[in-house]
């Protein structure tokens, strides 16, 4: 294992949303035999970026341009390569988030777990260099709870991963608080594993219906704010408002490239409409259908990864807690450029935040979700 010397676990900065490119042949040799060819093709089928696609993709050049370059950094797919970024960042962890994320929305259930199978296995493969360190989430074929609960258990028992990706919005049968789920949440919470919600436009919007509408597809800002924000909110209220982070007072919940400055607002009015809405316009005390008000469950059970030069982070902190809050980069995308060393950009963007507080949310919660010792390697 990978013992670097220049970034500790108690200070380093904790960076929960990077990625991965994974092109496929790199993480090939990982495919079932029986599934190879089946797999392959709908990944060529569908990357946006392959070059039987890239021009119909709807990606904007300038911004393709700007990822294709970034793809030659071996930062991206080398382990090694990445820790040594990690060092040169003072980042002590990365969660790293899977590119070819559709393959948990396949409808095809066996085509779906073959996908998801073959990239956890590579994605195991990357973080044995230093599993302190490198945190890959783990895919799973969310369109199907008893699969998901099955790759579940293997990649985390027999895988040895600890994050899950899913995209926030959900099939439009079946939400996220939907009992069908329960067993999967059940398995989560007991393995401490973190349930980790990233935003992905790429999804078949038959099945998975976002937000962001035909409409607003020729603007980026408008499609953005849609599938960035607005997603991660619908999520937090169904998990909150659906009675899953009840059922499951221990379940992690993160929230990941979604800022945060419309988190305490839209908190703060659920706090205030549940108890009232949630009995047809009745009572306007207590909690409603709720055991808690919903910023109590947010603040117990999740996480909201800001950006480090995200607006309103003091604002949020009054609202959850500075426990409720971490950061993130969004490496290798054109997002993370000025963004990082993340430490100093997110001190110098909140300087009335007191160091206790600024120390939680650079490294203290990350360490707690993750269970990272903080005494010095």
């Amino acid at each position: 294992m990978l013992i670097s010397e220049g970034v500790s676990v108690a200070t380093g900065t904790m960076d929960l949303d990077t990625h991965f490119w994974q092109p496929l042949e790199m993480w090939r040799p990982f495919i079932a035999p029986e599934h190879e060819s089946a797999v392959v093709a709908f990944h060529e089928a569908t990357d946006p970026l392959s070059k039987a696609n890239s021009a119909k993709s709807g990606i904007d050049p300038a911004v393709e341009k700007k990822i294709r370059e970034r793809q030659g950094n071996p930062a991206v797919e080398d382990p090694a390569e990445r820790l040594r970024w990690m060092d040169s960042e003072g980042a002590y962890m990365n969660v790293v988030y899977p590119y070819p994320a559709w393959f948990s929305f396949a409808k095809d259930p066996v085509l779906a777990a073959a996908g998801c199978r073959a990239l956890n296995r590579w994605a195991a493969a990357f973080a044995d260099l230093d599993r302190d360190r490198l945190k890959p989430a783990m895919m799973l074929p969310v369109l199907f709870p008893d699969l998901a609960l099955a790759e579940f258990r293997y990649a985390s028992e027999e895988l040895g991963l600890g994050a899950i990706f899913a995209a926030p919005t959900p099939h439009k049968d079946r939400r996220w608080s939907d009992p069908a789920f329960d067993p999967l949440w059940g398995a989560v919470q007991e393995a401490g594993a973190v349930m980790m919600f990233h935003e992905f436009t790429r999804v078949d919007r038959s099945e998975l219906p976002i937000v962001i509408r035909p409409c607003y597809t020729d603007s980026y800002p408008i499609s953005y704010l849609a599938g960035h924000v607005v997603e991660a909110q619908l999520a937090v209220t169904d998990l909150i408002g659906g009675g899953a982070l009840d059922r499951f007072p221990e379940l992690q919940v993160g929230f990941v490239e979604a800022h945060v400055a419309w988190l305490p607002g839209w908190l703060a009015l659920m706090d205030s409409l549940w108890p009232r809405i949630s009995t047809h316009f009745g009572t306007t005390e207590g909690t409603g259908t709720l055991k808690l008000r919903p910023t109590e469950y947010f603040r117990r059970q999740c996480t909201i990864v800001a950006f480090p030069d995200d607006v309103w982070v003091s604002e949020t902190v009054k609202q959850v807690g500075a426990r409720a809050i971490t950061l993130c980069s969004d490496f290798p995308h054109p997002n993370a450029v000025g963004r990082t060393p993340m430490d100093t950009v997110f001190r110098d963007t909140n300087p009335t935040l007191s160091t206790e507080d600024q120390d939680l949310i650079i490294n203290g919660n990350a360490r707690r979700m993750f269970g990272l010792q903080s005494s010095e390697r």
